[in-house]
């Protein structure tokens, strides 16, 4: 039997708009910083109407060091998934510089959804702005997709698979793979 195919997709930098300060990019601590790009929901109608399973896979460590809330961070995720329609979202909470199997780069939070999903890895895409993205896409076994968004202060990502200039384009790409 083949696997169900996906697109997972980071969070902040992909779907939402990130806090960028001194070239770092970092992740909203409120709702009210919360917000989704314009054309975050377009691409994931096209995904889904292609056939891919859309899970998000994030890392939110500002929970474990205090900056935010599980709470506030659960409603960030209910506003995305009543927004965009999402199949999925698998978060690790674990504190920055951690290396716990499930937070990026690592590709637990990728196999822990493609076990629970059925999917087939290397036929799915991991989207992302950062080399912990691109890093998990590769632990995985996934294409791998940048949305580069240039950041000054953030280290430079391995090479991907295709560079994209935001979700819609990435999501366009991966569907035309």
């Amino acid at each position: 039997m083949v696997g169900r195919r996906a697109i997972f997709l980071d969070r902040d930098g992909v779907l939402t708009v990130p806090m960028v300060r001194e070239g770092r990019t970092y992740a909203p601590l409120s709702l009210s910083e919360f917000q989704i790009y314009p054309r975050a929901k377009d691409a994931i109608q096209r995904a889904k109407d292609a056939g891919f399973l859309c899970i998000v896979v994030t890392n939110q460590p500002d929970v474990a060091s205090g900056k935010t809330t599980r709470a506030i961070v659960d409603q960030m995720h209910k506003v995305l998934r009543a927004t965009l329609g999402l199949d999925d979202i698998e978060v690790s909470f674990d504190p920055s510089g951690s290396n716990t199997p499930r937070r990026k780069p690592n590709a637990g939070m990728l196999t822990d959804a493609a076990a629970k999903w059925g999917i087939d890895l290397t036929q799915s895409f991991m989207v992302g702005d950062t080399w912990k993205d691109i890093e998990a896409a590769r632990a995985a076994g996934c294409r791998a997709v940048l949305v580069d968004h240039d950041y000054e202060n953030e280290p430079q990502p391995p090479p991907s698979d295709y560079q994209a200039s935001d979700i819609l384009d990435a999501v366009l790409w991966c569907v035309a793979q």
